[in-house]
């Protein structure tokens, strides 16, 4: 194929200023890759008999994006188009979409559950999303402003649905099941680190991050055929919006499941390098797991491929060298509490730790994984200098691996900048952390923090790339994420 007379951005241009680099006329490809740009004579000329051309009138042509941290197969169980295209007969799950405030979502949930139930079936699943706002403002908000899902009494969702198993969610990370689904999942998953509440972020009903799996795994369980399509459209509809490629971890198994019968059938609509987040601390600490996650790197096909993972328990916590100030009222702002600002995720000496040495000792590749705290970033680095040091890795074989920190919630300090070059590690960042983490920030560490906020001009300066993240439930919003 050739496209023409057109505007055909290459962005060829590697240094750190405006200029895009070349804009060519023309642009021929074959078998899904760019061959060759230039002018309209030169690349109109390499045209064949059954070659297919499109005039592009004057239009722009340039790359698509390329994510570095995003969750689209967790945000199809929240996306509303797709889950209406796929769900909306009730025949198979009874889904509503809530919209409004959370007092007004609220206020109406009764009488939606109410004719929600009249629909299902005895031992239906009924599944509500309560939207986060069209500019995602409902879903990060001070505890003086309760979220969503803590304004529901699932005493009262127990009494209305006897014989019914009920997930309620909101757009991020919340979670409400009725009794009945609390019961289905730990008959399904009958793991302690996963439903027994042994794991270092379990629920109240002993669930370890049950938004990453309940829908997925619980839920739709019986229903690939339907499973599959919502993510089949919930990755079109990414690539309507231009995304043709992100990083992001396999947080269920089924994941993995739907994104290689989907890559197998040329219905990828958008590639995606994926990374291992699935019960580590009972999975890793056996040798034979973590070589093979090891070895798996690199591996897959052009759409779907494994990039490595966070290779312990859990992501980056909270925890900054810096001081917290006496005056810190986590009330006031609606932040975390000074305990949980002191608790990091890689202290040495834990178990996470030892996990993640161990992994990056035996040759994984640390991807796909959120950091936050400054001084985790420093346990961080010490285990990727130190376990590639004593897996007799050279510094060239350390930056072949490519390791990546996403978020930069609070780092990288500007100490910890060269160590991230030397490394060539690949940095992200996603903007939605200027608005959610700022004021609890800088109520928590004063003014001069926010010099930590995913801080992209300092990493341009020392000459460091670093991607784009979105990490939210994107079609559920009128595309504030971009912009917030």
């Amino acid at each position: 194929m050739i496209v023409f007379n057109g505007k055909i951005l290459t962005m060829d241009n590697d240094d750190f200023t405006n200029n895009i680099g070349t804009m060519a006329q023309a642009m021929s490809v074959k078998n899904g890759k760019i061959v060759a740009v230039g002018s309209n004579a030169q690349i109109r000329g390499q045209a064949g008999p059954n070659t297919k051309q499109i005039d592009l009138g004057g239009r722009t042509v340039m790359p698509g994006l390329i994510v570095v941290h995003d969750h689209p197969y967790d945000w199809g169980d929240s996306n509303p188009y797709s889950l209406k295209r796929v769900l909306g007969k009730d025949d198979i799950v009874v889904h509503r979409f809530m919209r409004g405030s959370p007092a007004e979502q609220a206020k109406a949930f009764p009488g939606v559950l109410q004719e929600a139930v009249s629909k299902a079936k005895p031992g239906q699943w009924i599944h509500f999303v309560f939207s986060g706002g069209d500019r995602y403002e409902y879903v990060s908000v001070p505890l003086s402003n309760p979220s969503i899902l803590s304004r529901i009494s699932r005493e009262q969702m127990d009494q209305m649905t006897p014989n019914n198993p009920v997930l309620l969610q909101d757009t991020f990370v919340g979670t409400l099941p009725n009794n009945l689904a609390v019961a289905e999942a730990k008959k399904t998953y009958p793991f302690s680190d996963l439903t027994g509440g042994k794991g270092t972020r379990a629920n109240v009903d002993g669930l370890e991050q049950a938004h990453r799996w309940f829908w997925h795994e619980i839920v739709m369980r019986n229903h690939y055929k339907e499973l599959r399509e919502v993510h089949r459209l919930e990755l079109s509809w990414m690539a309507g919006y231009g995304v043709t490629a992100f990083s992001g971890s396999a947080f269920t198994p089924s994941h993995i499941k739907v994104y290689s019968d989907l890559d197998r059938s040329g219905e990828m609509a958008v590639r995606n390098q994926w990374g291992w987040n699935w019960r580590e601390s009972a999975l890793f600490n056996d040798d034979y797991v973590v070589n093979f996650a090891a070895w798996m790197t690199g591996m897959g096909s052009d759409y779907f491929w494994f990039g490595g993972g966070r290779g312990s328990e859990n992501t980056g916590r909270s925890c900054s060298a810096l001081p917290i100030r006496a005056d810190y009222d986590p009330r006031a702002v609606g932040g975390p509490s000074v305990q949980s600002l002191n608790v990091c995720a890689w202290t040495p000496g834990s178990p996470n730790h030892r996990l993640l040495w161990n992994f990056i000792r035996n040759g994984g590749a640390f991807r796909t994984t959120h950091t936050l705290g400054d001084r985790d970033v420093d346990y961080l680095l010490e285990i990727l200098e130190k376990a590639s040091a004593e897996a007799g890795l050279t510094l060239d074989e350390i930056r072949e691996k490519r390791h990546s920190m996403d978020h930069l919630e609070f780092n990288p300090r500007p100490d910890q900048i060269p160590i991230i070059k030397k490394f060539g590690i690949a940095p992200g960042g996603s903007t939605m952390h200027f608005r959610e983490n700022a004021p609890e920030r800088v109520a928590a560490y004063g003014p001069e923090s926010v010099q930590l906020l995913m801080p992209k001009m300092s990493l341009v300066r020392a000459g460091i790339k670093s991607g784009f993240e979105i990490d939210r439930a994107f079609p559920t919003t009128q595309l504030t994420p971009i912009w917030a």
